[in-house]
């Protein structure tokens, strides 16, 4: 899997995440029982952070003091960034260079299909200029037709913020899209994506047939306050 480009958000989760998939088994696997989730540990229903890899200077914790529906929720905090929040934004250096909290998983085997979703739940506790940022990366099964496809979320951000980030995260791209989303301060918001009609127009569903998809949250803030809980995250 190809990693993400270079992040140019002032403060970013990134996460990447396709709606619209169906996962293939792998051999010798058990069906998935219709309607799962294709995510392992997606509501860190565990308690931990398994299934999931970590990066970034401060790993996310597993706590059950804010959540929404479930047992547990990941807490994302970081202390402030100071000037290298400038430099993110107005440099295009990875955002998650600084002191973030991410952590991402792999899946593979994926096949678009109409009627998958993906959904999140999160709880932003930080101000603006903070941002939340999801990303989906896909490379597809066949060296020949390899691409990389990217679909960037980018939650509470003004307008401008959104337009400006929108434009360095895509940098021209046929195969990358971005949309920002809104997110109640303070509050649960769940939001929920259908891929396949989030995918690039220069990408079909087919050309991912049998790719793999690499799903990322990254979370860097501008303030030593600034806190965001994931509940959940599902892939259906």
């Amino acid at each position: 899997m190809r990693k993400s480009r270079a992040i140019a958000a002032a403060i970013v989760i990134v996460a990447i995440v396709v709606v619209g998939l169906v996962l293939s088994n792998s051999p010798g696997s058990p069906p998935a029982a219709p309607g799962s989730n294709l995510l392992v540990n997606g509501g860190f229903e565990t308690g931990n952070l398994r299934g999931w890899d970590s990066g970034g200077s401060l790993v996310p914790s597993v706590e059950s003091t804010t959540v929404q529906n479930g047992t547990y929720a990941a807490r994302f905090v970081t202390p402030s960034n100071g000037d290298a929040l400038s430099q993110c934004t107005l440099h295009a250096l990875q955002c998650s260079l600084l002191n973030s909290s991410t952590v991402s998983q792999n899946v593979a085997g994926i096949s678009i299909s109409p009627g998958t979703q993906l959904s999140i739940a999160l709880y932003p506790a930080f101000q603006s200029p903070s941002t939340f940022q999801m990303t989906l990366d896909f490379a597809t099964a066949s060296q020949q037709n390899s691409k990389e496809v990217t679909i960037y979320y980018i939650f509470y951000a003004s307008s401008d913020q959104c337009n400006a980030y929108s434009q360095l995260l895509v940098n021209g791209s046929q195969y990358a899209r971005a949309f920002c989303l809104s997110a109640q301060q303070g509050e649960w918001s769940v939001i929920t994506r259908s891929l396949s009609d989030d995918l690039p127009a220069a990408v079909s569903p087919s050309s991912l047939h049998n790719s793999g998809m690499t799903i990322s949250l990254s979370f860097a803030g501008g303030n030593a306050t600034d806190t965001t809980y994931v509940d959940s995250v599902s892939l259906r």
